[in-house]
């Protein structure tokens, strides 16, 4: 019987490593409630006068004997910051292991509001640098190292109890309680699939939600019908109307179309601003009423809008988007 027990025991453990389950990580407990003496800078110092990322180092001219600037390059910057992630996450594990509630919340405000968003622009503008330079060879590295600082705050976020599956490729789906893999096209990898132009991203909470899918037809979610749609077509609409971004806060509706403007998705009833010129018929693509290097089109949020041409994206995004009027972005579900 005994045995019997034993096995049991560790089939059940064997299970739950292997399953899709969401992993608990470990959780610090908050203090007690009453006054609270803290020994340590607090959450407004991070951002304090002297606390900064130097863009130059004082290195000595062999020459001259005299010190003198040296400027950092993005790549010796972003070694900096990585460093600085690599310290985070020691002070986030001695911290959790000494079950010190607060200094885990002011290591993780410090790593979501200085040390990533840093990494994430300078990351961006020498993935942009390279595509200028046409280097094959530094892409491929470049996508290495962006997986891997994916996957690195992924695993961060999760031992604080942030995020609810360690792997930047998945997100907890309420359906099945299971953590899932995220913006997979294959049928059997998405839950979305019954719903036409939709795929499981990751969304507020690292919760799975079905949304549209993010490419270059710019698609926006109504509760019309519940689906996604290209605006300025009619869609759900009614003949001789045409679904439209109404306002900043990305609200999808059906409005009459202008006339003489066709509902084909790739004509616009727009003005810079409407209380200095009419609204008039655009086409999308083409300058139109645009300054000299840019095109009328929409920009991320999906408004029409005065772009430049758009530039590839790098296959590993560092921090997930939403935009406007995909489903996360008008429910206030998107990743913070």
């Amino acid at each position: 019987m005994k045995f019997f027990l034993l096995l049991s025991a560790i089939a059940s453990i064997s299970l739950s490593l292997c399953s899709g389950a969401p992993q608990l990580p470990f959780q610090p407990q908050a203090p007690v409630d009453g006054p609270v003496l803290i020994s340590r800078p607090l959450m407004a110092d991070l951002f304090s006068a002297i606390d900064f990322d130097p863009v130059s180092l004082e290195v000595l001219d062999v020459d001259s004997s005299e010190e003198v600037q040296v400027p950092l390059t993005l790549e010796q910057i972003r070694t900096k910051l990585m460093r600085d992630l690599g310290e985070l996450e020691r002070e986030i594990e001695e911290d959790i292991f000494e079950n010190d509630f607060l200094d885990v919340q002011s290591s993780l405000f410090k790593l979501n509001n200085k040390v990533w968003p840093k990494l994430v622009a300078v990351s961006d503008k020498i993935y942009y640098q390279i595509l200028l330079a046409n280097d094959t060879e530094a892409l491929e590295r470049e996508h290495w190292i962006r997986t891997g600082l994916k996957r690195d705050v992924s695993r961060m976020r999760f031992k604080t109890g942030t995020r609810k599956c360690p792997s930047s490729d998945e997100s907890y789906f309420a359906p099945t309680k299971r953590c899932v893999m995220v913006e997979s096209t294959e049928v059997e990898l998405n839950p979305c699939a019954s719903k036409k132009d939709m795929l499981l991203y990751d969304g507020l909470d690292n919760r799975a939600v079905c949304d549209c899918m993010d490419d270059e037809r710019q698609l926006v979610f109504t509760e019309v019908d519940g689906l996604c749609h290209p605006q300025n077509q009619q869609g759900p609409c009614q003949n001789g109307s045409w679904l439209v971004m109404s306002s900043s806060e990305g609200k999808i509706v059906c409005e009459q179309v202008p006339v003489e403007c066709p509902a084909d998705g790739q004509h616009v009833y727009w003005s810079h601003d409407p209380l200095v010129a009419k609204p008039q018929c655009f086409q999308l693509g083409v300058r139109g009423p645009c300054a000299e290097g840019q095109v009328l089109g929409r920009n991320f949020p999906g408004a029409v809008d005065c772009v430049l041409p758009s530039r590839p994206k790098p296959l590993v995004q560092l921090r997930t988007k939403c935009p406007l009027g995909s489903f996360r972005g008008q429910n206030q579900q998107c990743p913070v």
